[in-house]
Parts: C-alpha cells; structure tokens; sequence
C-alpha cells in the first residue's frame, strides 16, 4: 500500500526542484563564496529530494493486510554518483484501510552528506558536506479520489564544492502544500538564495 506513497512524494519532488529552474546564477548568500548556477540549483535539489526515496522503501506494510499501522525508525548510508556518501536518519508512521481505499504517511528524517559528489548536466562535479544537514518533514493523506493532503518542508544547510576550485554555502527552506480542494500545490521559500514560488496542478 506505501508504493503509491513513494510515486506521490517523487511527484511532489519533481516540483518543488523546478520551481528552481531558471537563467542566471545563485547568490552567493552572505559568507557563502561563489555561486551555482541555476541548473546546478535545479539538480542539486533534484538529488537532495531522490537521495531520501531508497530509506523510504524500506517499510512495507505485509503483504495482504487490509488495515493496519506501522511506525519505525531508518538508518542508511548511501554512495553518491560521484564519490562519498549520504547518510539518512529519522522515523516513518503510516496507515491504511485498503477497504476505505484510505491511507496516511508521517516521515522526518535528516539527510547528511559527506563529500557527496553529484556529477551535472553540464559535465561538471559538485560535491556537499552537511553543514550539519538539510532536514525533512513530510505529511500525506490519500483517498479514494487520491491525495487529500501534502506538506512537505526541507530546511537545512550544506557547503559545496566544484571540480573547478570554487566553492561555498548553501541553505534552504522550501515548503510545498496542498490544496486539496483545487489540486494546486504551492511551493515557496529559497534554496541557495534562490526565491522559490510556485503552483502546480494535478498533484
């Protein structure tokens, strides 16, 4: 019953890194030293969000149990595309009536890199370390007509590095919600001094 939890939650990933998309360079925020690059912003993002799916996984309610409630706690250390490590931390609450065609998730967790390299677009290597780590709380409910509810919010900070010398800091707070009523989810806050806004419909 949680896979459909994980394609909603990529879902809603996919959106809140776009709404970073854009032309131009970050910042650089203060004290932070050179900046990213919009498409940089957009992938880092994109990797920060995928790095927590494979912790996720690994509770299942068992297999032909109609309703029930389970919570547990995740410890996970994963490689990175491009040398290091992230690490994941937290705990996961969820519930289901298969019957009512009802469930429920509840998750926070920390995601800490260690000389996590991610290798861009554009050929380049960005590599994070936690500063001390980007922490993240999401809340979803689903129904018969499907989502009902979402809030998800990533706070945190990390300091990076590229293979061309430059280097410097990055935080962000990003909240994405539901309304459940339209099926627009809102997304706004920064992410390394990027302003991030938008509506997506069809959540």
């Amino acid at each position: 019953m949680h896979k459909p939890f994980l394609a909603t939650v990529l879902a809603a990933s996919a959106m809140a890194a776009s709404a970073c998309s854009g032309d131009g360079a970050t910042g650089p925020e203060p004290g932070g030293g050179a900046t990213l690059s919009a498409a940089e912003v957009t992938q880092l993002n994109q990797a920060i969000l995928a790095a927590s799916v494979s912790a996720r996984e690994s509770g299942t309610p068992p297999v032909g149990a109609a309703t029930g409630a389970m919570g547990y706690t995740f410890t996970q250390t994963a490689p990175c595309p491009a040398g290091g490590n992230v690490d994941l931390d937290g705990d996961m609450n969820i519930a289901w009536n298969t019957t009512a065609r009802t469930a429920s998730l509840s998750t926070d967790f920390a995601v800490k890199h260690g000389a996590c390299g991610h290798r861009m677009d554009n050929g380049s290597v960005v590599t994070l370390t936690g500063d001390p780590d980007i922490d993240v709380s999401l809340d979803l409910s689903t129904g018969p007509g499907g989502l009902s509810s979402l809030s998800v919010r990533e706070t945190g900070a990390f300091n990076w590095s590229r293979d061309d010398g430059n280097g410097g800091r990055c935080s962000m707070d990003v909240t994405a919600t539901l309304n459940a009523s339209t099926r627009v989810v809102s997304i706004s806050g920064t992410f390394c001094g990027v302003p991030v806004t938008g509506r997506f419909q069809g959540a």
